[in-house]
């Protein structure tokens, strides 16, 4: 740290508790302290040194940063409602549900029975999709059974789809043509 940014900053950055309530109590990076004021972020680091006040590594960073938490959820402007596609499947977002995913989401088909049933699902328990449609969550559409129910059911479908490929005069991927 030159001279000049330690006359510069002293009013600021020379002062302990102002520095010690922006980067701990409020959770703000060197960064973001520095652009405030207009110092790099590794002159608010080298006076976080100076003050003794600990640093942060990146991994605690990231968890602490304000701006995470400010723009998650509906704050976040890729924000959704809550709801997400994949493989054919809607989610929606359930965080405190015994069986979310590491994102929070849940599929949609398991909150329309449980409301039905008036309880969670357990972990032997499958939602099956009656016309095979997988967002089609209707509860007319919704079927629970256990999960060899379920697998019978999907085998039984897939070789009956086999054989009508077959039928159709298709050719099996390992068949050997002549």
């Amino acid at each position: 740290m030159t001279t000049q940014d330690y006359c510069k900053f002293q009013k600021t950055l020379g002062d302990r508790d102002w520095l010690y309530a922006r980067y701990i109590t409020e959770c703000l990076s060197a960064q973001r302290i520095g652009r405030t004021i207009g110092a790099s972020n590794h002159t608010v680091r080298d006076w976080l040194e100076y003050h003794q006040i600990p640093i942060r590594n990146m991994q605690e960073a990231n968890r602490t940063d304000r701006r995470r938490v400010e723009r998650s959820g509906s704050n976040n402007p890729m924000w959704r409602g809550g709801t997400r596609k994949s493989n054919g499947r809607v989610f929606i977002k359930s965080p405190n549900h015994p069986r979310k995913d590491q994102w929070g989401y849940i599929p949609r088909s398991w909150k329309i029975v449980e409301k039905s049933i008036g309880r969670h699902l357990t972990k032997e328990e499958h939602v099956h999709h009656i016309n095979g449609k997988k967002d089609d969550d209707r509860l007319a559409n919704l079927q629970i059974m256990s999960n060899e129910e379920h697998v019978r059911i999907h085998t039984k479908d897939n070789l009956g789809f086999i054989k009508n490929q077959f039928k159709k005069g298709q050719v099996p991927y390992n068949a050997k043509i002549r």
